[in-house]
């Protein structure tokens, strides 16, 4: 076999391969945009991460059409001179959330500058500094991960503070895991993150806030169906497995009835 068949039999080879992964991977125009904006130590934000998510996110045929984000920030505010600083107040948020994201104010310090106040007390904001540094250094599947084990049984030990959860959680998920890392993120970032995040959360009744291809939903337990639904209205014919298994009895989930913190 001659030299110049060799590289013509390597060039089909090549595009052949090449037009084979692209008929197995998915088109971003194909996947469904999935945005879940919550807080740590909310239980009904904790029933989604782990009840509902969980199994969708560990499904990896259904995985390769997500578009996912979570923004862990949820209900909480920073201190201001004009709102007040705490103990938590849905009154204080309602203020701070007016003055300084509904306005835009132009005084970034006034807005940031404080501490911030967490519905479920100081261990919530230090888990969702934690969760949302594991995300920047290690990148979003390894922080789904993390909070499927940081949301799970372990937050219920309260002998368990939030950096004991970090350091079990992320030994967990992620190999050779540098946890000095986390913690000097924590320290140096994180305020930068939960500013970051707090822009990014959108004005919401409460929390969990998922939103669909930009559609609010109301039952957190549809979530899956409204995946599947999306699915075949952008005209995909070769669905996911999971989206026949929706209506049988026993996978579906309990209705939620408005719970949310």
């Amino acid at each position: 076999m001659s030299f110049r068949t060799l590289i013509i039999l390597g060039i089909l080879s090549f595009v052949c391969a090449a037009a084979v992964a692209s008929d197995v991977t998915t088109k971003d125009d194909d996947k469904v945009s999935i945005r879940f904006y919550g807080e740590a130590l909310c239980p009904y934000c904790r029933r989604f991460v782990t009840t509902v998510w969980q199994p969708i996110w560990e499904d990896l045929e259904f995985r390769d059409y997500l578009d996912y984000d979570f923004i862990p920030w949820g209900n909480a505010y920073f201190g201001t001179e004009k709102c007040g600083s705490g103990p938590y107040s849905s009154q204080e948020r309602a203020c701070w959330y007016k003055n300084c994201m509904e306005s835009q104010s132009d005084d970034e310090s006034a807005c940031f500058g404080g501490a911030g106040v967490y519905q479920h007390g100081p261990k919530e904001g230090q888990l969702d500094i934690y969760e949302s540094c594991v995300k920047t250094l290690f990148g979003l599947d390894f922080a789904v991960e993390f909070t499927f084990c940081a949301e799970g049984p372990d937050l219920d030990d309260d002998s368990m503070d939030a950096k004991a959860l970090m350091t079990k959680c992320a030994s967990n998920v992620i190999p050779k895991v540098d946890l000095d890392s986390i913690e000097e993120c924590s320290e140096a970032q994180g305020k930068d993150l939960e500013i970051l995040n707090a822009k990014q959360t959108p004005t919401h009744p409460g929390v969990p806030y998922v939103v669909i291809n930009g559609n609010v939903i109301e039952d957190i337990s549809e979530t899956k169906k409204i995946i599947c639904t999306t699915l075949t209205e952008k005209g995909i014919e070769a669905l996911p497995k999971g989206c026949y298994d929706i209506d049988k009895p026993f996978l579906r989930l309990p209705r939620a009835q408005a719970e949310l913190c």
